[in-house]
Parts: C-alpha cells; sequence; structure tokens
C-alpha cells in the first residue's frame, strides 16, 4: 500500500515491446497520498540491484523524459514518460532487462514508492552468412590505405590550426576558434572559484590540424552554488518561523495547509538537508484544529499572511506590542 506515492502503470504497458529501431516509450502516474505539498525526485533503478550498480539504467537505454525534480501539490497526480532506447551500435547482449521507477521525497530520500516491476527483452541479433569473394580482399586494402595516406596529405598540408583555448574565458575562446572557421562546443562543470568561467580542457588540443568548419570540444569550470543547511522551525509559530528562516538566508514559501494560528508540525526541506541560498521552505500546521478558520493560504492571501505575521513577530521581539 503507497505510503507517500501511489504510482501505477497503464495497462499492458510493465511489458513494453520493443521497436525495430530497439525502442519502446511508456507511461507511468504518481500520485501525492502524503496529504501535503511535497517536493520529489523520480528516480530509475535496475533489477536486481547489484553492487555496483548495473543494468539498463546505467547503460543509459532507460531515461525519464523532462525534469526528474517535481513538485507535487497535495492530493496532486502527475504523468511520466520513459524512455527506452537500446542503441544496436552496442551490441546489446540478448536477454530481458527489469526496471522500476522510485518517486521519493527531496528533503527525506528514504520517504517515497516504487512502481511494479517493468521488463523489456533485447532479442538475439540474426547475422546472415554471405559469400565474400577472399580475392577481394587484398585489393580492398590497397584501396584503403591509399585513402589514409591522402587524408593524411591533405590534413598535413591544409586545414586550420587549432589555437590555445585553456585558461581564455569562454567568450574569448568563442573569438578565438571562430577565427580559425571553427565552432566552440563547450560543457560546465564544478571547479576551483579561481577557474570559474574560464576553459579547462579542449580537444583538438592546441596546434592540432583540424577541419575548417568543425568544432573543439571544452570544458568551462563553474563555481558551486552556495547552499545553507535547513535550521528547524517545528513548534515555532508562523511568525518566528519566518523570522528564522530569513535570518538564516531562506523563505517560506507562500502556501499554507493547516491551522496557521497553531504552531509548526512539518516543513519541506527539514534538517539535515543543505539548499541553496534563497530556497523556499513550505510548512505545515496542524489539520484537525481549525474550527471555522481557513485551513489553506495560497498566492496573494498566503504572502499577505506572511507580511502581517512577521511584523507582529519582529514587534514582539522589541517589545513592542503588535496593533
Amino acid at each position: 500500500m503507497a505510503r507517500y506515492f501511489q504510482i501505477t502503470t497503464a495497462e499492458g504497458m510493465s511489458s513494453p515491446k520493443l521497436d525495430s529501431q530497439g525502442c519502446a516509450t511508456l507511461q507511468i502516474k504518481a500520485k501525492n497520498v502524503t496529504g501535503a505539498a511535497v517536493d520529489s525526485r523520480s528516480i530509475l533503478v535496475s533489477l536486481p540491484i547489484t553492487t555496483p550498480p548495473s543494468g539498463a539504467v546505467q547503460k543509459g537505454w532507460v531515461k525519464i523524459g523532462g525534469t526528474a525534480e517535481q513538485r507535487f501539490e497535495k492530493d496532486q497526480e502527475k504523468v511520466f514518460v520513459i524512455n527506452i532506447a537500446v542503441p544496436k551500435k552496442d551490441k546489446p547482449k540478448p536477454g530481458t532487462y527489469q526496471f522500476r521507477l522510485d518517486v521519493v521525497s527531496v528533503a527525506v530520500t528514504d520517504q517515497g514508492d516504487s512502481s511494479q516491476v517493468i521488463a523489456f527483452t533485447v532479442p538475439e541479433t540474426k547475422v546472415e552468412s554471405s559469400r565474400f569473394p577472399i580475392w577481394l580482399i587484398p585489393v580492398l586494402l590497397v584501396v584503403v590505405i591509399g585513402i589514409g595516406v591522402g587524408l593524411w596529405l591533405a590534413l598535413r598540408s591544409g586545414g586550420p590550426k587549432v589555437p590555445d583555448l585553456v585558461g581564455m574565458t569562454a567568450t574569448a575562446a568563442n573569438t578565438a576558434v571562430q577565427g580559425v572557421g571553427m565552432t566552440l562546443d563547450q560543457k560546465t562543470i564544478d571547479s576551483k572559484p579561481e577557474d570559474a568561467g574560464k576553459i579547462l580542457t579542449q580537444s583538438p588540443g592546441k596546434g592540432q590540424k583540424a577541419t575548417k568548419g568543425g568544432k573543439v570540444e571544452v570544458t568551462v569550470g563553474a563555481q558551486r552554488a552556495k547552499t545553507i543547511p535547513v535550521e528547524s522551525v517545528v513548534g515555532e509559530n508562523l511568525g518566528d518561523a519566518i523570522v528564522h528562516l530569513e535570518r538564516t538566508g531562506l523563505h517560506v514559501s507562500p502556501s499554507f495547509t493547516g491551522d496557521t494560528t497553531k504552531t509548526v508540525v512539518s516543513q519541506s526541506p527539514a534538517p539535515p538537508a543543505s539548499v541553496p541560498a534563497g530556497s523556499s521552505v513550505t510548512l505545515t500546521f496542524p489539520v484537525d484544529t481549525c474550527a471555522g478558520r481557513t485551513c489553506f493560504f495560497t498566492g496573494i492571501e498566503a504572502n499577505r499572511l506572511i507580511i502581517q505575521q512577521r511584523a507582529q513577530s519582529i514587534a514582539i521581539s522589541r517589545g513592542v506590542k503588535p496593533k
């Protein structure tokens, strides 16, 4: 029985059939049954579970379409599209491959549920025998050698020389490669603060001959975003929780469930999570003590409540009686 997310697979989709290109698509539905809004992360898991992990997911054959991290409002249902693609160039081993989809809470990763086991079969590749004239082998070998020598001579005699890009900014490197008739293909990786925005590696290397119009692949350093440890505000009233979190560089999400005149009973994310500065924290209050009061605030109404409660909390802390 689902405790956090009710996950269902469309009928007939637990055993998808691969097409002639080794591809298939299926949909899996997940519904939030926690009784409150929650930030989730969807994870594909190869089965059986091994150490180290191996299987269709690790081979890159099974992927989630779209964003893996999503926010579920209370009782909200979402559809995840799972794409299966088994490239023939990988020479896949025939057999049955299994996996499942886990949907867990971002704040508490052991709170989640799993889909049923999904299995697909990779068939054996039929190799058709052909009669190849043996006498043609030396002829083809001579032709291939001739083509190789011709290409080698062409590369030595022509083509742009790749500039030295390491240490440049991405903008400067882009200008440099355009000057020799090439383009920049860049990806970003975490780096030291002093290397942020600079080229760390390149391929082809400096001084090598390349094809005009070709690409130079580079990696650009990026400083890891500063994160803040989330502190607990459980047991605090709304105003104190707002001031507490803002003091640490976080904000309260303008969406409340429960009786906001009571103290906080849970939060997401919760300690010991760490999040980027400026992130929002969702607070939940008791839902069985509303007694005619509004038990749900969102949008403009929630923002007005935040402003009001922040002002009251600050006033009380300064010994001023709130109006």
